[in-house]
């Protein structure tokens, strides 16, 4: 899974919450997040992940 094949994921693995980029990217969450909100902007091709109770940007 990767963004060069088209998927772009988050995953919360052994206490880590991280991008599946290439190389992964470890994003620093507090807590990690119980809902995440996926936000497609289709026209500029963007893909955003929020904590959906916090409304804070994930990746």
């Amino acid at each position: 899974l990767s963004p060069e094949e088209g998927i772009w994921a988050v995953q919360y693995y052994l206490g880590l919450f991280m991008s599946l980029t290439s190389p992964r990217t470890v994003l620093p969450q507090p807590l990690p997040p119980r809902r995440i909100w996926v936000c497609l902007d289709c026209t500029q091709g963007l893909v955003t992940f929020l904590n959906a109770d916090t409304r804070v940007e994930i990746f």
